[in-house]
């Protein structure tokens, strides 16, 4: 938004992820209450120190999650739901291949896929950020830098995945192509 990549009207706040409580809410609210704890994503003026908001824009934030990670984790969550759920409804017992998995999408996307019971096979490009999609639920992770990572996941996944969910772009996907199993879905978000 400050470079000007996202053009909007003048004046404005900036910030468009954002966390914290009520203070006050209107005389028709449903579903919100005063020291309710909240976060939203992609209405602009998230450096505010206060605002008027809808309650449409609003999720409740959980016990033991921070207002840091609450902001944090809006637009990653937003992205694997589409992911997951809109571009490819991935579904209990398949198996994905999904890049970056190391990432704050990708760190996201493997928990998501663990807790769908999903096979998800990620890369990344160190043995230290394959451990940590490892950790957060990948059932692999590969190196994309310095092994065969195609016939890898062709092996992992008994000959193509379904899908493949790529952020990474020109780099991987060739490879990516040759990953899918015949009709599968090659998104890049």
């Amino acid at each position: 938004t400050r470079s000007g990549l996202y053009p909007t009207p003048m004046p404005h706040a900036v910030g468009r992820e954002a966390a914290g409580v009520i203070v006050a809410v209107g005389p028709k609210v449903k579903g919100f209450k005063k020291g309710d704890r909240v976060a939203y994503c992609g209405v602009l003026g998230a450096y505010c120190q206060e605002r008027l908001m809808g309650v449409d824009q609003l999720v409740h934030v959980p016990k033991g999650v921070s207002d840091e990670q609450a902001a944090a984790i809006m637009l990653k969550g937003m992205t694997v739901q589409y992911l997951f759920k809109q571009s490819y409804a991935i579904q209990p017992g398949q198996t994905c291949l999904f890049h970056a998995a190391a990432g704050g999408v990708g760190l996201l996307a493997c928990q998501w896929a663990k807790a769908l019971n999903v096979r998800l096979i990620g890369t990344a490009g160190t043995a230290e950020k394959c451990q940590l999609a490892l950790d957060h639920g990948a059932t692999h992770c590969v190196n994309y830098r310095s092994d065969d990572w195609v016939e890898q996941v062709r092996e992992l996944s008994g000959d193509g995945v379904p899908v493949v969910y790529d952020s990474v772009g020109q780099s991987t996907m060739e490879g990516s192509l040759d990953c899918l199993k015949p009709f599968g879905f090659f998104i890049t978000y």
